[in-house]
Order: C-alpha cells, then sequence, then structure tokens
C-alpha cells in the first residue's frame, strides 16, 4: 500500500499454490480509513518473474477522493526503439516516473511522426496503467505500418502531455 505522495505504508508478501481457473483467497486487505492511498499487487511465478500486476486507487469517500485532483504533475522521461518484424514493425518504449508523485492513468497514443495521424491499428500490451515514484515499464505496441518515423504521446491524470520521438 502507497499513500498519496506514492510512499510505501505496508508491504506483504505470501507464498501459495493456485489451481488453474480456480480463485484462490490469498488475505485481506486492510486499507487504510483516512486519505486516498494506492494498492499495488504482483502476481510472480516460482522464479519470480512478473505474471501479472494491478494497481488500485481508494478512500473511504469521494472526499477523499478530491485528493487525487492535487496530486503534482508528473513528466515522464522514455525512449523509443523500433524495428520490421516479419509483416509487422514493434515499437518498444520504455517509460520512467523520476518524479517524486505518483503517475496516474497514462494514455498511450502511437502517431505517424512525419503527419501526426494516429497509426491503426495498433496493439499495445499495456496501456492506462500507472508509475510509482521511482518506477519503469517498458511496453510492446505492434502495428502494421511500415517501419517509420514514429512518435508516442503520452497523456493522463496528472500526467503533463508530452511526446517522445
Amino acid at each position: 500500500l502507497y499513500d498519496i505522495a506514492g510512499k510505501e505504508v505496508l508491504s506483504c508478501q505470501t507464498n501459495f499454490t493456485a489451481s488453474a481457473n480456480a480463485c484462490t483467497g490469498l488475505f485481506d486487505l486492510d486499507w487504510p480509513t483516512n486519505g486516498t492511498c494506492f494498492a499495488k499487487l504482483e502476481l510472480r511465478n516460482k522464479s519470480h518473474k512478473l505474471i501479472s500486476q494491478n494497481f488500485y486507487w481508494y478512500a473511504k469517500n469521494d472526499e477523499q477522493l478530491q485528493e487525487l485532483n492535487s496530486l503534482q504533475t508528473v513528466k515522464l522521461k522514455g525512449s523509443l526503439n523500433s524495428h520490421r518484424d516479419t509483416n509487422q514493425t514493434v515499437i518498444v518504449a520504455k517509460l520512467t516516473n523520476s518524479a517524486s508523485t505518483p503517475a496516474l492513468s497514462i494514455k498511450l497514443t502511437l502517431r505517424d511522426g512525419n503527419t501526426g495521424e494516429r497509426i491503426l491499428p495498433a496493439y499495445y500490451d499495456d496501456n492506462y496503467f500507472s508509475l510509482l515514484p521511482g518506477e519503469s515499464r517498458q511496453i510492446r505496441i505492434e502495428c502494421s505500418a511500415p517501419e517509420a518515423k514514429v512518435q508516442l504521446d503520452l497523456s493522463g491524470w496528472n500526467i503533463q502531455n508530452s511526446t517522445i520521438l
């Protein structure tokens, strides 16, 4: 669990075995009652490889959720690499939140770097995600556009709109 400023306030880890296609209860999450907080859940295999991750916002009431409106604006850092793979172009974006504030609901939009037109279809392995302070994420994007100059537009809840070339 993290407070509104992105500071870790609680951490727990448990090992378990789960049956395929079944629900397995692990623990109850004790949400704080004062203010907005975030929960980051990660599922890893025996080798500690990340399988899945989820990020949640929580507040006891709507008034506490208003705290999200006071979050500082975050400017993400990033880089793009692209290559042609068989009949598609693969773009790998690396994004980093170097701010001291969580970056919420990050939205990525792939565009042609020459015209600014949106490239469709484009398949993202993640989108509308959040990054805690100091956290990085690598996103793979596949499209049928020929390998050309591309740009990735970034926006989100408290994200400074920007473009990575």
